[in-house]
């Protein structure tokens, strides 16, 4: 026993980083994973299952839209402002944050001037009743991107708590105030369109918040400093990381925009429901990542491969703990959980929960994988996997789909997460000589 209690003893020691500052991100993370699950709650009830789904969808398209704005800049934030921050290159951190910026607020433009142009071609892909709320939504898309952004920027300061408030805890939490307060005190009427409405403004007030916050904890050099530019090495890394996450989020988005072509809005809503739920069985990862990126940065700048090693097994025995005891009460208690808080007429989220979160249950045994791997400059690799396994996720979606609906989709999404976990943790072992297992 007092064996155990020593190695237990030494890791808190060796790793106070992780229990100091994760002790601030658990609490952030659990705030965000509150809220966001409360107004899941409340937008699924003021909207109603048709509503709801129409509201999925137009958000669905928004993500997939910013994916290619932010073009992989919040990973290339953490990662260049915490290894330029280790060599005091001022001036460098000063240009590498003017070109993200130039770089997201162009794109953006194309992406809100070309929509209106591209929309008469478009037809029935586009119907009324979507492009009234779309059209507005577009808005979010330079608003979440410099979030991202900002918010990167913090945490290569290894900042990582106070850099999510804005984004994980005030967006939400002003979204779903402004939501409840203006459609049970003002009576407002409850529509998508005065839904997204909602979702700007919160996300106007939280870029503010983000830039006073990276005003405040930055090294006053920076902004002294004169900026010097490594524009071609940026966008080439950029590149490497724009597929990967530019193909997480569209693994993520494409599929509630399939899905919507073979069921009706009303099922929709049921299935992101399910969904918004399952994030709830992967806490542990939530907030590990934000905590690990800039030390895995960091050691691999070092080249301490034996620290890399047991910050790969000390985070995956942290999110395996925290996700199975999650998953087994999703198991037990998920039917009354939906019924409770979303109401029996989403009583059909449960089946598709339960086929979710099994896919992240063994999702969870590979640990880390993906961040060690984007965080030590081995992002094109994970793309290749990344674009496989999403092209193969976009294949089973569309047949599984138009063949079973909703559970369909969800068998798609666990069987693409299992094969893409268990592929990026052998190329973690090729490249890096670690293992990202809990054992």
């Amino acid at each position: 026993m007092n064996a155990i209690k020593k190695k237990i003893l030494g890791v808190v020691n060796r790793e106070k980083w992780l229990f100091s500052e994760g002790a601030w991100v658990f609490l952030v993370k659990l705030l965000n994973v509150g809220l966001t699950f409360l107004v899941s709650v409340a937008m699924a009830r003021i909207l109603g299952t048709r509503g709801f789904g129409l509201f999925t969808q137009v958000m669905a398209i928004i993500n997939v839209i910013g994916a290619p704005t932010e073009i992989g800049l919040p990973q290339l934030m953490v990662r260049e402002t915490a290894r330029l921050t280790e060599g005091s290159q001022w001036g460098a951190i000063r240009g590498l944050w003017q070109w993200a910026a130039t770089t997201l607020l162009t794109t953006s433009a194309v992406f809100i001037i070309g929509y209106p142009i591209l929309r008469p071609f478009l037809g029935s892909l586009v119907k009324d009743e979507l492009h009234s709320v779309l059209v507005w939504a577009m808005l979010l898309v330079p608003l979440l991107g410099l979030n991202g952004i900002v918010s990167s920027a913090i945490r290569g300061f290894h900042k990582v708590a106070i850099a999510q408030i804005g984004e994980q805890v005030l967006m939400p939490l002003v979204f779903l105030s402004v939501a409840l307060t203006a459609t049970y005190v003002l009576n407002v009427p409850a529509t998508p369109q005065i839904a997204i409405w909602y979702q700007v403004g919160a996300a106007v007030l939280s870029v503010v918040w983000a830039f006073t916050i990276l005003f405040r904890v930055s090294p006053h050099q920076i902004f002294k400093a004169v900026a010097s530019f490594q524009n071609n090495e940026w966008l080439k890394s950029t590149l490497g990381l724009a597929s990967i996450t530019g193909m997480q989020v569209i693994n993520k988005w494409m599929s509630v925009i399939i899905v919507s072509y073979f069921v009706k809005y009303a099922e929709l809503g049921v299935y992101r429901v399910a969904v918004q739920i399952a994030i709830l069985a992967d806490l542990g990862r939530l907030v590990m990542y934000p905590i690990l990126s800039p030390q895995i940065a960091k050691t691999f700048a070092n080249n301490d491969l034996a620290r890399l090693q047991s910050l790969a097994k000390l985070s995956a025995r942290l999110i395996v703990l925290v996700n199975t005891g999650i998953y087994f009460l999703f198991i037990l208690f998920g039917k009354y959980f939906v019924n409770f808080f979303y109401g029996r007429e989403y009583k059909e989220a449960y089946l598709i929960v339960i086929i979710l979160v099994t896919g992240q249950f063994f999702d969870s045994i590979t640990g880390a994988s993906s961040l060690f791997l984007t965080m030590t400059g081995f992002e094109r690799d994970t793309a290749r996997i990344r674009f496989a396994t999403t092209s193969l996720n976009m294949v089973l979606m569309v047949v599984f789909s138009s063949m079973w609906g909703i559970i369909g989709a969800a068998f798609a999404a666990s069987v693409t997460l299992v094969i893409w976990n268990g592929m990026v943790w052998i190329l973690v072992k090729r490249k890096l000589g670690i293992s990202c297992l809990p054992i």
